[in-house]
């Protein structure tokens, strides 16, 4: 960058004067201006854009501006972030605003005089190197603003003050300029021949080009009108004096000052602002490329149409370039909207038909200020396939890396919102064309999203269709999280930290995409997933339909909606979602926190209806209810892709779960001392069928990893139904610290209650209920309880499973197994109800109110064979089983849990003579009274009579559960005489 152009706009009294002029810069140091709180600062490029390879830095309160390929400021504007908090805006400036040739020609350095106060530069105008050309950069008060559009509004060149800079005496020779000046006089022109195509003659008419000024006119938008001015600065043809000075031989050119001469005409443009109806066409910023109009939405409020920039609706030519033009409109309307109103809504680009576009469609901070996009609906939705298409086709570069999930992916995108917040896309589809889905054994190569959302906040994606994209139909993400964290004191980036522990995920400084939506929205046909997401913190997907994403040929991967493994989530919620035939899962969460996943459909989604765990990131906090899940035993993968000669092991894809559940699933050392709550409640499934006698088939599937924390699942309230299954309900746990290789706490408090299933048959392995830990992987203590009540289980033909209803093994405090309707149609050949204690601990255990049914019992047709009921392992102390029945009939007991019942719960009687009770301490109703006294050896009472010291006879009712094995129970007060 060699040079930069000044412009001084004297706001005093509401008038404003300016004559750009440029002067070279000292490559060596910056150009040094000072901000007030008067004035704004804008960009553009000599096409009134936002230039491209401009970037912009931040030491202390001052803004440093410098060309991308280079580290060095060109600019530093002082104090800038006293006034303003983010970087400057585009100032959209008409192509024609401020052409070369329309500069004058360098001032002599003696009319040059400097001023050391920089407050009076009100508009500034640097020369950077841009995509477009030279960038403008302009910094104007809101008076100087205000003035610009006002027709007239110019002054003299010689009146101007230049802005205070550390390079004064460099003003001087820009000579290259007057060659540019035989421009200026043609440039008014070519805007006049769009003004009026009539001949140039009348240059009068010619003037029209201030028609331009009645943009302003159509769009209330003053800000619109600054694009006159440029076209006024035939005043500034007064600069062919200087230019001539400079460059005699191109002072043919000042002889066209009659030209400038005929500029009185332009004092007689006031003509031009006399026809309001010019205004009609010659609207906004962009004049030379034709007008547009400001419209209003019902929903979206302002909005522009991009069809009156040139969009191609046959989706024959690329729409791209008109496409951006509309959204630069867009950030000027929404910038002026917000200036009179600091809560208006922004101006939203609207597009129409089939729109093809050879690069992504960019909603970034050069854009920042908009509302958003919107067509005219969904093709895929439509019935008669109307409504808006953006088609792209970008071929992406390299393969994506699944190993860490760790790439920038941005560019790879179709449409892209990145760094901006509040932006809406809604009411259109996105499909991605290019032959480039499918590659052999491989599931996660693509890049490419149809919409990806990074690093905002509070974006919608309402009402859109997204299909074709090889990896996410919409993908949420965040870039910033992989950036180095400047409050590490070890340099590690967000996400490292978060990792490591050494922040939560409360972390104030975490990046996160918070209260970003997916709503309403059609997502099939996508290689990976319909909708992916990673570092979001309230995210929301609603009322959505995802189906068909992911490859027949592939196991690996298509899911309905997804969050991306490896990243940290905080608050999920999936609602009223249809999920159709995804070739892996539905709705899956691979790493997330604080969970609901409520009222969503799955139907026949291959391999899990609904599976959530978590891999790098704690996760202590789920909900699943009210869902309805179908499989379909016809949707199934005989042999995935990736299964080759040359592979060790074969890859298997026959097992299903309707719903998965799983804490760490890598057995990580999280060190969480936060008590997990789990819960499963109300969900319907239907269509339940083992194929291949696959073992990994449930209904409802619980896995607990976590080593030493505590947690509760309740399973409740769910209704189950199919043909067969390895297990209804599983709760299975392996709490052993891989990474330590410490034994874990074990089970946990674990409740299954009020579920009703029926099901044709219960293959063999398993159970239709099932809990259990093996004692190689916890400790040889007791923790947790389990308890599985009011269940209603119907087996409808056979049972080849390790029990005919319930199996519980592991090494909980205490087993509640009660008001179970349990039926086995056929053949009853196992127990009912299994406890298994997998410690040298005594366990407790209540067997209440169980109804069981079976036809028969292993060809036993005199009644129940006894060991419906089986203890196993280590101790399990009855404390009681009453009211079980079968068949409507009392339900035998063994005799040596009778008798272990009967010491638990039956009456405790003791007879004692008045000696006898002295004996034993027992002197009035009110002493205490040791029962290990009274008890023989073995802990059974050795008589039936108790007598107080009266010589009263009764009875002591006893339910304590600790006095066994010879342990002396408490003292109890009041003994109380029946």
């Amino acid at each position: 960058m060699s040079e930069i152009t000044l412009a001084v706009r004297n706001t005093d009294n509401g008038s404003s004067s300016s004559v750009p002029r440029k002067y070279p810069l000292n490559q060596q140091q910056p150009l040094y201006l000072q901000a007030d709180k008067d004035t704004v600062f804008q960009l553009a490029d000599e096409n009134g854009r936002l230039p491209e390879d401009v970037l912009f830095s931040r030491e202390g309160e001052d803004l440093l501006i410098h060309p991308a390929v280079q580290d060095k400021a060109a600019a530093i504007i002082k104090d800038y972030y006293v006034y303003q908090s983010s970087p400057p805006q585009a100032l959209y400036l008409p192509q024609k605003s401020l052409p070369a040739a329309d500069y004058p020609q360098p001032v002599e350095t003696s009319s040059f005089t400097p001023t050391a106060d920089a407050k009076t530069a009100d508009a500034v105008f640097l020369s950077m190197p841009s995509k477009g050309g030279a960038a403008l950069f302009a910094g104007l008060s809101a008076a100087a603003l205000g003035a610009a559009v006002r027709k007239g509004d110019r002054g003299t060149p010689e009146n101007e003050q230049p802005a205070a800079t550390n390079r004064p005496s460099e003003k001087p020779v820009e000579q290259p300029k007057p060659a540019e000046q035989s421009k200026p006089v043609e440039q008014p022109k070519p805007v006049e021949k769009p003004s009026e195509k009539p001949v140039e003659q009348p240059k009068p008419v010619e003037q029209p080009k201030p028609a331009e000024q009645p943009k302003p006119v159509e769009q209330p938008k003053p800000v619109e009108r600054p694009s006159e001015k440029p076209i006024e600065q035939p005043k500034p043809v007064e600069q062919p004096k200087p230019v001539e000075q400079p460059k005699p031989v191109e002072q043919p050119k000042p002889v066209e000052q009659p030209k400038p001469v005929e500029q009185p005409k332009p004092v007689e443009q006031p003509k031009p602002v006399e026809p309001p109806k010019p205004n009609v066409k010659p609207d906004t910023p962009a004049t030379a490329e034709g007008g547009y109009s400001l419209h209003d939405h019902p929903v979206y409020g302002k909005y522009i149409d991009a069809s009156e920039f040139g969009t191609d609706p046959t989706g024959k030519t690329d729409s791209l370039h008109a496409i951006q033009e509309a959204l630069r409109a867009a950030e000027k309307e929404s910038l002026a909207l917000k200036a009179a109103n600091p809560d208006a809504k922004g101006v939203f680009v609207h597009l129409k038909g089939t729109l093809y576009v050879s690069d992504q469609i960019v909603i970034d901070k050069k854009v920042g200020h908009i509302g958003g996009l919107f067509g005219d609906g969904m093709v895929g939705r439509s019935q008669n396939g109307q409504g808006t298409e953006i088609r792209f086709d970008k071929v992406q570069e390299g393969v994506f890396n699944s190993n860490t999930n760790e790439m920038d992916i941005r560019r790879d995108a179709g449409v892209l919102v990145d760094g901006v917040d509040g932006v809406t896309i809604a009411n259109l589809s996105v499909k991605y064309t290019a032959d480039d889905f499918y590659r052999e054994g491989y599931s996660y190569f693509g890049k490419v999203n149809g919409i990806m959302v990074n690093d905002a906040d509070h974006t919608t994606i309402r009402s859109v269709e997204v299909s074709g994209a090889n990896r996410a139909g919409v993908f949420f993400s965040s870039t910033k999280t992989l950036e180095k964290d400047p409050h590490s004191a070890t340099g590690r980036t967000f996400k490292g930290r978060r990792i490591l522990g050494e922040v939560d995920e409360d972390y104030e400084h975490l990046p996160y995409g918070e209260h970003n939506r997916l709503e309403d929205s059609y997502l099939h046909h996508n290689r990976v997933a319909g909708a992916m997401f990673g570092y979001q913190k309230d995210f929301t997907a609603d009322n959505n339909v995802l189906e068909r994403n992911g490859h027949e040929a592939d196991g690996g991967t298509g899911y309905g909606i997804a969050s991306m493994a490896g990243s940290y989530n905080h608050g999920i919620t999936f609602t009223n979602n249809k999920t159709d035939h995804n070739y892996r899962k539905g709705l899956d969460i691979h790493d997330g926190n604080h969970i609901t996943i409520a009222n969503n459909q799955s139907n026949g989604d291959r391999l899990y209806g609904i599976g959530v765990y978590n891999r790098q990131f704690v996760m202590d906090d789920v909900r699943i209810k009210g869902n309805t899940i179908v499989q379909d035993a016809d949707f199934r993968l005989e042999k995935d892709d990736g299964n080759r000669d040359n592979f060790p092991y074969e890859v298997i894809y026959h097992g299903y779960s309707a719903i998965q559940l799983m804490t760490n699933a890598q057995f990580r050392d999280f060190k969480s001392d936060v008590p997990g709550k789990f819960t499963v409640s109300g969900n319907t499934i239907k269509g339940l069928d083992v194929y291949k006698d696959n073992m990994q088939t449930f209904g409802i599937e619980f896995r607990n990893h976590e080593s030493k924390t505590n947690y509760r699942v309740d399973i409740v309230d769910n209704t189950l139904e199919g043909k067969s299954t390895k297990s209804l309900i599983a709760v299975i746990n392996n709490t052993k610290n891989r990474v330590t290789g410490e034994l874990g706490e074990g089970i946990g408090t674990v409740n299954i209650s009020g579920n009703k299933a029926h099901i044709d048959e219960i293959s063999a392995g398993r159970s239709a209920i099932v809990v259990a830990e093996d004692k190689e992987t916890h400790v040889n203590s007791l923790r947790g309880s389990v308890t599985i009540k009011d269940n209603e289980i119907e087996i409808g033909k056979e049972n080849y499973g390790e029990t005919e209803a319930i199996y519980v093994r592991g090494n909980a405090e205490h087993y509640d197994i009660s008001g179970n309707e349990l039926t086995s149609n056929g053949e009853a050949q196992h127990s009912f109800i299994v406890v298994n204690n997998d410690t040298t601990h005594k366990a407790t255990a209540e067997i209440n109110g169980n109804h069981l049914h079976s036809t028969t019992w292993d060809g036993y047709t005199g009644g129940l064979w006894p060991r419906w009921l089986i203890k196993a392992g280590g101790e399990v102390a009855l404390q009681s089983a009453d009211g079980n029945t079968h068949n409507g009939a009392k339900a035998p007991l063994l005799s040596t849990y009778q008798a272990e019942v009967d010491s638990h719960k039956a009456k405790l009687t003791l007879a004692l003579a008045k000696h006898d009770v002295h004996e034993v301490g027992l002197t009035d109703s009110g002493s205490k009274l040791s029962l290990s006294d009274l008890l023989s050896p073995d802990g059974f009472a050795g008589s039936s009579i108790l007598s107080d010291f009266n010589g009263n006879q009764g009875a002591l009712s006893y339910a304590s559960d600790a006095a066994l094995n010879n342990q002396v129970l408490p003292s109890m007060e009041g003994l109380q005489i029946l």
